[in-house]
């Protein structure tokens, strides 16, 4: 079988694809990308192939871009495989009578979900207002889709007969509102792919390890970092302080010695060694916090991040807490109260058996299999 998967190149949206891609390439099927040049190198040590598109900042260009490439393409393959934020999937799989299947990075999106994006902060911000919403996506669909007059009525009433969701169903909010014949949760998809650099000062560590990470995107949390560097000195913990490759490491000032910053962090591995997690609560930070058995202090700041954050504390994995609201007091005695929360460990270590009972992206590849296999069977009867 041969497939094609359709992602945005945000980390956050194709990293829980490689898990899948190996898995099919390891059951005998051929895997394709269509996304930016820059993830070359991942898809490769996947087993898979790309065919790239333009390397460009908008959205808008990449979906378009993705569209046509996908449109010369996509007919020699036996099914495609697309992120949530390509709304133009369903269309495609139309125009090019080929089977589809959306995946969703995060929790899936219904109504309710939509409207709380569209009121935070972030990139979804930019389509709190109908019109904007609608004049972006007639940028985009005029030529290509015209019928589909607002991309996040397209993404939320328009789904797919089948749709893989990468958090366990017990994650996902309103679960009332998602069929289990058509939204399959396969659970986190963490694909190991060689980092082996692990920081030497938390190798044979006896004091409690905290990782400290705002994600990708919204990372550039100066002030915040400078709060973390001023709370953890002198405290009976080793730091791992991850500020992504926007922020000056020498403009936060001196690092205490039980600190260390970096630009950039080999979380999965980190997060092996680690006792509490910092993070902005994104989903797939979320989901490697959840597989390791890590409790987690949520500081959302964007986008899906407070609905994760939310989450996080209902299922008492963690605590939530807002970025402007916390002191260097209230961050230090924050971090120790959830260290010390046994109800919290509980949850948390229950959290852990429950997901590596099975791999998202393996999960995922079987189903796949099984799906498109029987769309292949009722196409060759109806050709008959």
């Amino acid at each position: 079988m041969k497939l094609l998967i359709i992602s945005t190149p945000f980390t956050g949206h194709i990293s829980p694809t490689f898990k899948l891609a190996e898995s099919l390439k390891n059951m005998g099927h051929s895997v394709d990308y269509i996304t930016t040049p820059k993830w070359s190198s991942a898809i490769e040590k996947a087993g898979a192939g790309i065919t790239p598109h333009e390397e460009c900042s908008k959205l808008s260009v990449m979906i378009k871009e993705a569209y046509k490439t996908a449109l010369s393409v996509g007919s020699a393959y036996d099914g495609i495989i697309y992120d949530e934020l390509f709304f133009l999937g369903k269309a495609l799989g139309d125009m090019l009578k080929v089977p589809v299947v959306r995946y969703f990075p995060c929790a899936a999106i219904n109504k309710e979900i939509m409207g709380q994006l569209l009121c935070g902060h972030g990139f979804m911000g930019i389509f709190r207002l109908r019109f904007v919403r609608r004049r972006w996506t007639d940028e985009i669909c005029k030529e290509i889709a015209p019928s589909i007059k607002d991309w996040t009525e397209e993404v939320v009433n328009n789904a797919p007969e089948h749709n893989i969701v990468f958090v366990p169903e017990w994650f996902q909010p309103y679960i009332a509102d998602f069929p289990f014949d058509r939204y399959h949760f396969v659970g986190p998809s963490v694909y190991d792919d060689g980092e082996t650099e692990i920081p030497e000062c938390i190798k044979n560590n006896e004091q409690p390890v905290i990782y400290v990470s705002l994600g990708t995107i919204d990372n550039s949390q100066l002030r915040f970092y400078r709060k973390c560097l001023k709370a953890f000195a002198g405290k009976n913990a080793r730091f791992i302080i991850s500020v992504g490759k926007r922020i000056d490491i020498v403009k936060l000032g001196k690092v205490p010695d039980n600190c260390s910053v970096y630009s950039y962090a080999p979380q999965k591995r980190i997060l092996e060694y680690s006792d509490l997690f910092v993070t902005h609560g994104g989903m797939n930070s979320i989901n490697e916090a959840m597989v390791n058995g890590v409790p987690m202090m949520v500081i959302p700041l964007s986008n899906d991040q407070p609905i994760n954050a939310k989450r996080v504390e209902e299922l008492g994995l963690g605590k939530r807490f807002k970025v402007n609201k916390l002191n260097v007091d209230q961050l230090w005695e924050s971090i120790t109260e959830i260290l010390s929360d046994l109800q919290i460990k509980s949850s948390v270590r229950s959290a852990k058996e429950r997901l590596n009972e099975k791999c998202g992206g393996e999960a995922a590849a079987k189903l796949l299999t099984s799906l498109l296999a029987q769309k292949d069977t009722l196409r060759n009867l109806s050709d008959k």
